[in-house]
């Protein structure tokens, strides 16, 4: 009853109608030769939302309350500092590696 190429499964759109329409609209442009601007949900270059010095003071922060409040008897406060001493040393790695320096003139202008 159906053509052979409807009963083979094609592309999926997630999205529905709204994806389906949003293809077709696309190809119709393309045709005519007209340049429509997709809007797309990543940026270019994103930018972290947590600098490493903001990461370096919390994991600081987090090894002190982990002395403060942890269990004397568990070994996973001593653990979690370990693990926080060696991602602040990767941290501070990584800034002396890719940090930009300032210069001096900045200061006094």
């Amino acid at each position: 009853m159906w053509p052979a190429e409807e009963q083979q499964p094609g592309e999926s759109f997630e999205n529905g109608d709204e994806a389906i329409a949003t293809v077709v609209k696309q190809e119709m442009a393309e045709k005519a030769g007209q340049v429509i601007e997709v809007e797309s949900d990543e940026e270019g270059d994103p930018q972290p939302e947590v600098s490493r010095a903001e990461m370096f003071a919390l994991c600081q922060r987090l090894e002190g309350v982990c002395l403060q409040f942890g269990n004397a008897d568990s070994t996973v406060p001593l653990d979690f500092m370990k693990q926080s001493r060696l991602f602040r040393a990767y941290l501070q790695r990584e800034e002396l590696l890719h940090g930009t320096q300032t210069i001096i003139d900045s200061y006094f202008r």
